[in-house]
């Protein structure tokens, strides 16, 4: 057993995941310090201070995708004396400490937000999808993205405001000792809506069945920390519902968010994050015992739901209550099938890259289209459709749906972020198609979108090996800890491969940047596990404000 920096735990299997042979998980400090070096150079004019200096080899045997040849020159550390371990226990005003926030019931809030967001809904579909989001708080947890993008995306919740107090202060003292940062700096693509149950498995196009992020539908260009506190959070729930005690939680926590960190610094220096996958070869524990049974699976999950039509011998959709399909209006079939042409759905798909095909009309040809009756926890009132493609001698499944605003947009007031969302996506389908071929790798050749009633529809294929564990038999700690560091492992690789700037300015540098120093490094971890805490327990009575609001107004009779 090694342990990190800051002195916890971290099993060989995980090292292996974090880049293998250094004993932190992390690349050897004389590569790293000289990636910081190369990026560093390109930004600025370096200033020497009496600070921490990074040592710089440039050895021509050892030099990275990242450096620049010739040049030793000594990088200036940043000055931590303003960072101290207690630094993110303090509150907007530097005066109230994280420790003392209380956590606030805040039920008009919560009525006001369900009552905004599904006004459009019938009642009927509510009531059904109430019930199943009032089950317990991880399932509500789940199904509150536009609750948690106002606290953290571009409010204040309990003082604490990311974006002003965490993040600004990072990139700005940075800045100030030479380094051009600014907030958008450790920005990059993110999920969004990234809880534990949004991690699962699925077949790439690389043919291999891999674990990590399968929603996209929050994704959006933002800074990591969304994503990083609305996992620990998620971590925090689930741990409590299965009956870990406050210290083996914060272990659990600074574990996740130490291997995190580990992860983008091995990558940086490389490239491996663009193919790198969670996979039965590489995952360990109950990870990889799911991931082994779910390849062992035969590939018929989606062709169930097609059956031969017997007066015209073609194969179309099983509609019923076990498909959950039943029929669509006839112009609304006829408009979405109009769709998949080379010059319209394909025109929004990956034209080149690995295992890549031309559009082939054949293979497009589509032999059903039908309705989604039901929808996830989270996407109630959201048209879905099935369709269903000829394929090359076996059937393809796609599943098609109305992509709407997302939380992100809806939480972000600031109208110079808005509009610059604007400029990048034509519409939300497109924003999240974007956001799925960016942070996977080998990624659905079938992702795009389309139009149809007016409306951007996502395009996707539906994989036969789709699935997620079910974390609720993990009660073992160890099998615990051993998932969320994969977890941060997924997490990470997903970030910088996300990101947004190139080269000298990529995400895994920025972050390396402000992170990286031992001093900084624990007053970010553990800041982060006492906000996620302290955000365990607004959870807690926000979803004790929501089922009274379900039973109040719309209890199932």
């Amino acid at each position: 057993m090694s342990a990190n920096r800051q002195g916890v735990p971290i099993d060989e299997e995980t090292i292996l995941l974090l880049g293998g042979g250094h004993p932190e998980g992390a690349p050897p400090q004389n590569r790293a310090r000289k990636i910081a070096l190369g990026f560093s150079l390109v930004l600025v004019v370096v200033v020497l201070v009496a600070a921490t200096l990074l040592a710089v080899s440039t050895s021509a045997n050892h030099r990275d995708d990242d450096s620049q040849s010739g040049l030793d020159v000594p990088l200036e550390g940043l000055s931590h004396g303003e960072f101290t371990p207690d630094y993110l226990s303090a509150g907007v005003d530097g005066a109230s400490p994280l420790a003392d926030i209380k956590p606030e019931k805040r039920c008009k809030c919560i009525e006001e937000c369900f009552t905004d967001r599904y006004k459009d809904v019938p009642r009927e579909k509510l009531v059904t999808q109430y019930a199943a989001q009032s089950v317990d708080a991880n399932v509500f947890f789940r199904a509150t993205a536009a609750l948690f993008w106002p606290d953290f995306g571009d409010g204040v919740w309990g003082g604490i405001s990311m974006s002003e107090r965490v993040t600004a202060k990072l990139t700005s003292k940075a800045s100030l000792l030479g380094r051009p940062l600014n907030p958008y700096s450790l920005w990059t693509w993110v999920t969004g809506d990234q809880h534990l149950s949004n991690f699962g498995a699925w077949r790439n196009r690389n043919g291999e069945v891999v674990f990590g992020a399968n929603d996209f539908d929050e994704a959006a260009i933002f800074d990591f920390h969304i994503d990083v506190i609305r996992i620990a959070v998620s971590l925090h729930n689930h741990a409590v519902t299965n009956g870990f005690n406050a210290e083996q939680i914060k272990h659990m926590q600074l574990i996740f968010l130490n291997a995190h960190l580990d992860a983008v610094f091995a990558y940086v220096g490389s490239d491996r994050d663009l193919t790198f996958e969670i996979t039965a070869r590489t995952a360990r524990g109950k990870l990889q015992e799911f991931l082994e049974r779910l390849e062992d699976k035969e590939s018929k999950m989606d062709v169930k739901f097609a059956t031969v039509d017997k007066k015209t011998g073609q194969q179309v959709f099983e509609k019923n209550e076990m498909t959950r399909l039943v029929p669509i209006e006839p112009e609304l079939e006829r408009e979405i099938r109009e769709q998949f042409t080379a010059e319209r759905c394909g025109s929004a798909m990956v034209k080149t890259g690995f295992a890549i095909s031309i559009w082939d009309d054949d293979f497009f040809t589509v032999l059903d289209v039908a309705r989604r009756a039901g929808s996830g926890i989270g996407s109630c009132g959201v048209d879905r459709f099935c369709v269903l493609l000829k394929g090359d001698g076996e059937p393809i499944v796609l599943d098609v749906k109305f992509e709407p605003v997302p939380a992100a947009k809806c939480a972000v007031k600031n109208a110079a972020q808005l509009a610059w969302h604007n400029v990048k996506f034509p519409n939300e389908a497109a924003r999240a198609t974007e956001g799925q071929r960016r942070l996977t790798s080998h990624t659905d050749p079938c992702a795009g979108w389309t139009m149809a009633g007016g409306n951007a529809l996502l395009v996707r294929e539906r994989s036969p090996w789709k699935a997620a564990p079910n974390l609720d038999e993990i009660a073992d700690l160890h099998d615990f800890v051993q998932f969320m560091e994969q977890a941060a492992v997924s997490t990470a690789t997903s970030h910088v491969r996300g990101t947004v700037s190139k080269s000298p300015g990529q995400f895994k540098h920025m972050l390396f940047a402000v992170v990286f120093p031992q001093e900084i490094r624990m007053a970010w971890t553990h800041g982060m596990v006492n906000l996620a805490r302290h955000y365990h327990g607004q959870v807690q009575l926000d979803f004790a404000c929501f089922r009274d609001y379900v039973e109040a107004n719309y209890a199932s009779s």
